[in-house]
């Protein structure tokens, strides 16, 4: 049987494969497959996630400067959940506690809520 660990090294590896192969095959059709923004087209107002498929396919090219203009909560959201993924997996294989605080906790979430309302609001001035 394999261990806890092994497991979870063994999904993160079949999840990044998966999106890696996923995004290969669209990589030059991603604009077109994508959704317009809903509140945009109706409203004309920009809602906190405009320009958030931008920001994720520049961010996929490795164009960091570009990610962030679009929206740089995204391009935040999206270190963070990279750096808390590697922490998570390095803490999980060598038995460590290394910067375990950055683990999300319930109150990220409000936070997190609060920053994207400010966000939006702020970003429509």
């Amino acid at each position: 049987m394999l261990s806890n660990t092994k497991k979870l090294v063994l999904i993160e590896t079949s999840i990044f494969i998966f999106l890696l192969t996923i995004y290969i095959a669209i990589k030059d059709n991603y604009i077109r497959i994508l959704p317009k923004c809903y509140v945009y087209e109706n409203y004309n107002i920009l809602c906190p996630s405009c320009g958030g498929s931008r920001c994720v396919i520049n961010f996929l090219n490795g164009n960091f400067k570009d990610a962030f203009y679009y929206n740089p909560i995204i391009c935040i959201m999206l270190y963070y959940l990279i750096i808390v993924n590697i922490l998570y997996c390095f803490n999980t294989i060598t038995k460590r506690n290394i910067l375990k605080n950055l683990y999300p906790k319930w109150f990220y979430i409000v936070i997190w809520s609060f920053v994207l309302l400010i966000y939006g609001v702020l970003r429509n001035f």
